[in-house]
């Protein structure tokens, strides 16, 4: 069992059970990470969240380069506008929603995107990312 625990300072225990042994992923601020076995399941962190997986729009328009964003602002192929509308009214944005991944395959055909970055910006959050 792996477990991500972000931003060590500030989050809450895992909705999972941890048993004697288990791997637990640490990842930090910075993007680095550190894995760490613990022998005795009482000796987790009280910080230890699940996965984020629902970004704020901010934080989800952050994982674009600014080039792929001035490109989807000035985009005159109207999907790529409505999608942009879309995400401007929405409240977040659920990383695991199809829509998502269709809106990133979409810019992939329309060469916003290069094959390689929806993987990169479907990743899992950090908590200051968080809705």
């Amino acid at each position: 069992m792996s477990l991500i625990i972000d931003y060590i300072e500030n989050i809450s225990r895992p909705s999972q059970s941890m048993e004697a042994g288990d791997t637990i992923k640490i990842v930090y601020d910075d993007g680095s990470t550190e894995e760490k076995v613990y022998t005795d399941p009482s000796s987790v962190p009280e910080n230890v969240a699940s996965p984020i997986r629902q970004l704020s729009k901010r934080a989800f328009m952050q994982r674009f380069t600014q080039a792929e964003r001035i490109a989807i602002r000035n985009s005159t192929d109207d999907v790529v506008i409505d999608i942009h509308e879309d995400l401007k009214m929405s409240s977040y944005v659920d990383l695991d929603d199809a829509s998502v991944s269709q809106a990133l395959a979409y810019f992939v055909s329309q060469t916003i995107l290069s094959s390689d970055r929806p993987t990169q910006i479907l990743s899992d959050g950090f908590l200051a990312e968080a809705y």
